[in-house]
Order: structure tokens, then sequence, then C-alpha cells
């Protein structure tokens, strides 16, 4: 993957741009998938302590119904007569946890009287039925409601955790290899630049030295036989030696 990036300065700013951005999200997924664990604890507990509830409200529902049976006898051909309108209504809202839609089923009772039944004999114990099963009804309905979050919640945990775990030790390495590639790539590049500048400075100025030594040699057969030397000759030597100079520290810096 390294040998398809090209080591340059853009390149070292983008990737610099990508592990910020990588990290950032890491901990925004972190703080989520966190979030949502504490959320699936509580939600695993309330779904027990209701499976609990539900064995015990079973129980004394049915028992009720053997009850009233024993004290106004068959009832349930008069309930199949009398109810044409349902009792309880089943509404639905929605939980927002760490961006997690999460529905919440509540019952609520129907806005409207019911005759009771069996007003002869068996009525006290019918509505007792009738309170047993109402309550029986919620819990069944709070284990749904806990139930379906539950599952909800451990998909969305699972996804969330490989996408951390694809971050933490997928990508994140890799962006921090290829940036670690691109900055020693690019001080390899600086190093050789500074070896090449130096190799031309040493052959400019060992080309210099040579000039050097011919303008005196010149300039001591000039003297020795009495001619003049010219003054066009010291300005170009001493321009010579100032751009030589200047090119030494462009070299150094």
């Amino acid at each position: 993957m390294t040998q398809n990036v090209v080591p340059s300065q853009m390149n070292l700013q983008i990737y610099k741009g990508k592990i910020k951005a990588a990290e950032r999200g890491y901990d925004l997924l972190k703080k989520k998938n966190d979030s949502l664990k504490k959320k699936l604890q509580e939600i695993m507990k309330e779904l027990i302590d209701r499976k609990k509830e539900l064995k015990g409200e079973f129980n004394q529902a049915y028992l009720s119904i053997a009850e009233a049976e024993w004290s106004a006898g068959n009832f349930y051909a008069q309930v199949r007569d009398q109810v044409d309108k349902p009792s309880f209504v089943l509404d639905q809202r929605i939980d927002n946890i760490a961006g997690v839609h999460l529905p919440v089923f509540q019952v609520r009772e129907a806005d409207f009287t019911q005759e009771k039944i069996g007003r002869t004999q068996g009525a006290v114990q019918i509505e007792n039925t009738r309170m047993k099963f109402t309550k029986l009804l919620k819990v069944i309905v709070e284990l749904a409601s806990f139930q379906t979050s539950f599952l909800r919640l451990d998909q969305v945990i699972r996804i969330t955790s490989r996408r951390v775990n694809a971050l933490e030790f997928i990508i994140i390495p890799k962006f921090k290899d290829i940036l670690m590639y691109i900055i020693q790539e690019l001080d390899e590049q600086e190093r050789e630049d500074k070896y090449t500048a130096k190799k031309v400075l040493d052959n400019r100025r060992k080309a210099q030295a040579l000039r050097d030594k011919e303008f005196h040699l010149k300039k001591n057969i000039a003297i020795a036989s009495g001619q003049h030397v010219k003054e066009e000759d010291f300005k170009e030597k001493q321009e010579s030696d100032n751009i030589l100079k200047n090119e030494a520290d462009d070299a150094l810096f």
C-alpha cells in the first residue's frame, strides 16, 4: 500500500488529516459503544426481572380463572357475546439512545365502559380475573418491548464494535505506517538534495580555485614582465567570489 503513495508534502498533510479524522471517529464510536453497552445491561436486568415476574403473574391469572369458574360457572359465552370492541390498545413510541431508535410498547385501556359479567353470581371473581389478566398483559408487553430493544441494541453493538476494532487495529495503524513512510522518504530526498548541492558547490569551488590559480599566475607574469593588469579582471574575480559565497550560504541553509 505504501508503495502506491507518492511521498510529497501534499500527501503528508492529507494523511495527517486522515489520521486526525480517524482518531476523532474512533473516540466518538468508542463513546457510543460504551453508552450502548451500558443501556444493554440495564435492559438485560429489566428483562430478567420481567421474566421472573411473568411466571408469577401467569400462575395467579390462571388460578383466578379457576376461582371465577367455580363461582360463576362457564362464562366464556357471555364474554364472547358481550365484547365487540378491544379493551386495550397497543401504543408505540421511539426512544433515541446514541442515535439508535428503540421501540417502546405501551398498553392503554380503551376509552369506553364495559358492562360487568355475572351480576348475579361470581362478578367479583370475574372482575378479579380481568384485573389479573390486565396486569399479565402489561407485563407481557413490557417484556416484548425490552426483548425487542435488547435484540436491536445487540445488533448495533456488534456492528459498532467491528467498526471500532477496524479503526483501532487496521485503519489508524495503516495510515500511520503510510505517514511514517512519507516522512522517511521526504527526509531521504532532503538529504539527497543537500548532498547534491554540496557536491555541486565543491565542484564549483575546485573550478574557482583553478581560476584563482590561473589569475594569480597571469598576474605574477604580468608584473614580472612590467605589463599593466586590467581593473576589469579584478572586478570579475571579486564578483565570482561573491557568487560562490552566496551559493555556499544557500547550500548550508
